[in-house]
């Protein structure tokens, strides 16, 4: 199955939805598709709605387009990372808020850091030899970000992803625990492990993500269109990178061939 949000509004399979939705997609086993309202956002309060992950609890979590009022949190803005804890889900949704990453309190503050994809909290698999774990919150930023990581400065770009990362010994986040984790540039220390060159990706904007813990993939829509690794690929696809040696995965799904001809905001993923 998988979820989309799209900036704008539309309609797919009879249903209508606007920006602060979440759209459920899933192949049925007759080959049709199959789609349903997930996260009625107006029901909850959100006017507009850019990122989308899951976490382990069945929390979502999502970031606003701009400065919102939120029931149970208050004020949020486009670098924070709000959860929330739902009741129920679909046409009628309900559930409460809290705030997951206050990006004020972890040097996101410019506009080039605002969050424009997310991911919930991961673990990577640590008996990998290969194992680049982030224990913590992948994020990628609409345009350069500059973060202070454990080895130094950090210049982020808007096509590269990055962790926050969670160390309980230090009392939990920590605003100068930044984790490399992927990119197309080498600025990482000269002790850490050289950040993944993805053909292509230089330049572009990672727009939407998701990750899988188990396979240590990254499933990717970029801003505008582009070509990655040799493939051409638009807002409307989902293509997956394949790690440790950042190979290409395929095209994981493509919009228009299930009725979607929207441009893909936020997207999240699950059995693929």
């Amino acid at each position: 199955s998988a979820a989309a949000a799209n900036l704008g509004t539309g309609t797919v399979a009879g249903i209508p939805f606007r920006s602060e939705d979440i759209l459920a997609y899933a192949p049925l086993s007759n080959g049709e598709d199959y789609w349903q309202m997930f996260f009625d956002g107006s029901d909850v309060g959100v006017k507009t709605l850019t990122n989308l992950a899951w976490d382990s609890g069945g929390r979502i979590l999502i970031t606003t387009a701009g400065n919102q009022t939120l029931p149970g949190v208050g004020a949020v803005t486009p670098w924070d990372i709000v959860i929330f804890d739902p009741e129920s889900y679909g046409e009628n949704t309900a559930g409460t808020f809290s705030m997951g990453l206050d990006g004020s309190e972890h040097q996101l503050t410019t506009s080039g850091e605002k969050l424009d994809a997310i991911e919930g909290f991961t673990m990577g698999i640590e008996s990998d030899p290969a194992y680049r774990g982030c224990f913590g919150y992948p994020v990628s930023t609409v345009g350069v970000a500059n973060v202070n990581g454990p080895f130094g400065a950090m210049k982020q770009d808007d096509e590269d992803v990055f962790c926050k990362v969670y160390n309980p010994n230090y009392g939990g986040f920590q605003n100068w625990d930044w984790f490399f984790d992927v990119n197309g540039k080498f600025d990482a220390p000269a002790s850490e492990p050289a950040p993944g060159n993805v053909r292509g990706l230089a330049g572009e904007d990672v727009f939407a993500m998701a990750y899988n813990d188990n396979t240590e993939t990254m499933y990717l829509t970029i801003l505008g269109s582009g070509k990655i690794a040799g493939h051409n690929v638009t807002q409307k696809d989902i293509f997956a990178i394949n790690y440790p040696g950042y190979t290409w995965g395929g095209y994981v799904w493509r919009g228009p061939q299930h009725g979607w001809n929207y441009n893909i905001d936020a997207i999240e993923l699950n059995g693929w």
